[in-house]
This record gives C-alpha cells, structure tokens and sequence, in this order.
C-alpha cells in the first residue's frame, strides 16, 4: 500500500506497482488530500482537516484493504511526505501490517520545522491561507539543483532518468507551488510527529529505510541513518541515487532490498 509524495500522486507510482504485481503481489496506491485527479479546489489544498485529514484518509485506505483482503500480508510504502504520514498512521492507528518501508525518509530537528511552521502562519497572515507559497518553496527547495550542476531541468535533483524527470515535469499534477496553508499543515505535522516520546512508543514492525546518497531531501542520506538509528535499525544508503529511488537508472538494487524484505516478512516469502 503505497503513500506518495508531495506534489506528485499515486499514478507515479505504475512502475513500482507492475513489479510488485510480476512477484505476485498487488499494490494499492491512493491520492494524498490536494493531490492527484481526485483533488478538489487548489491543488496542494487539503481541506479544513488539515494533516489530520490526510493521516486520517490513509488509515481509511490502510484499514479498507486490509479488511477486503485479511488473508494477504500488507506493507505500508511511504514516500518523503508520504513517509511522514505512514509512520503518522502506524503510531496513531497501529494497523495491522506485515512491515513499512520508507523511501526519501528524513527527520528534521524541531528547530527547523517550527520555524518553517512560524513564517507560514505569519505568511497566511498576511497573504492569506490559500496563497502561492513560493518563498517557502524556495526555501524548501531552492537549493536542492545546486549540488548538480551543469543541470538540464529544475528537477534534476529527482533522479538521473531523464524520462522520468520530463514526465514529471510534463504532468500538470506534478511540480506545483502548494499554498501556504499546504505548508503551514505540513510542518505542524512534521513537528507534532517527531516528539521523543514518539520512538518509545512505536509499534514493533519490520521496518526498511532507504535513500539515495545523492538525495538532497534527505540531506545526502544522512538524514535517513538518524531517523533509521531512532528506530533501532540499519538503513541502507545507494551510492549515486537521488530522491526518487524508486525510479532511476540503476534501481535494481532498491528492488532488490525491497524485495528481500518483502519475502522474508510476508506470505510471498
């Protein structure tokens, strides 16, 4: 079951799904609030809810499947922001999965996220809630090209594959400027998730962790090591990927690891 990123969704995510379908397994994948085709108003625009809206829309998705299909062992995939809100769900709802994976995964310091979550309260403020965020998403994202040059695109921090860099880009659902409120929604979550007593309390599940090395998300996957080391395990960190593992030149190795963790702690094994 699959959680995507922010400013993508869920059909993103086809080619992951038909390699999960040729080891017979299936996949599911669902549009986050203010994503996809099935988003309503702005996109990036998620409701009254707010974060609690979404987490609460990806534990109906998770529980749905789950009681349709009881007999298959289900893992919970989240993807950067989608990442976020799997472990949201897991610490909130405690679902019953046969392990999670995070790709693109990253812990911020408090520091960092609550002024991220300060500027967009006073932004909406001042602009009001459902203003073009473009300062934040320059702060957020500016700087990830950097480390890349000469670059081709603007989201050459996404992957080496140049087809799937120019779909992204081609995809009117891809890419967006998230309004303020989107980001103001998003930090309070990130900050409210990562309290200590989070980690202590976590259910006990299987849990696999990767990143690119070459993942500015993720800043370099170090990012990815800390949170992997809150939770007690060991990530694993691929040399030359960037943040979309999942969709790069040279993933077999991604699939390889997911694969290995798949079979070994679900009935495919």
């Amino acid at each position: 079951m699959i959680s995507h990123g922010m400013t993508e969704h869920s059909g993103c995510y086809g080619k992951f799904g038909r390699w999960v379908a040729q080891r017979g397994g299936v996949a599911f994948a669902i549009d986050q609030v203010g994503h996809g085709v099935t988003h309503v108003g702005r996109l990036g625009e998620l409701g009254p809810a707010g974060w609690g809206g979404v987490r609460h829309r990806i534990h109906r998705f998770f529980s749905s499947v789950i009681d349709h299909y009881p007999s298959i062992s289900w893992v919970a995939l989240g993807h950067s922001m989608g990442s976020f809100l799997v472990q949201d769900v897991v610490a909130r709802y405690r679902p019953r999965l046969a392990g999670v994976i995070l790709t693109g995964a990253t812990i911020e310091s408090r520091i960092a996220t609550g002024f991220g979550l300060s500027l967009a309260r006073v932004m909406m403020t001042v602009q009001g809630k459902l203003a073009p965020a473009g300062l934040i998403h320059e702060i957020v994202y500016g700087g990830f090209n950097r480390h890349f040059n000469p670059t081709r695109t603007a989201f050459d921090w996404l992957s080496r594959d140049r087809q799937m860099v120019d779909a992204y880009i081609a995809d009117p659902l891809c890419g967006f400027v998230p309004p303020l409120s989107f980001y103001f929604e998003l930090f309070q979550g990130i900050y409210r998730l990562f309290q200590p007593a989070h980690f202590k309390t976590f259910p006990e599940l299987p849990m696999l962790i990767l990143s690119g090395a070459q993942d500015p998300v993720t800043h370099f996957g170090r990012g990815s090591i800390t949170l992997a080391g809150r939770y007690g395990v060991a990530p694993q960190i691929f040399p030359n990927l960037r943040h979309v593992i999942l969709d790069e030149v040279d993933n077999d190795v991604v699939y390889e690891a997911i694969g290995a963790f798949i079979d070994k702690n679900t009935r495919l094994g």
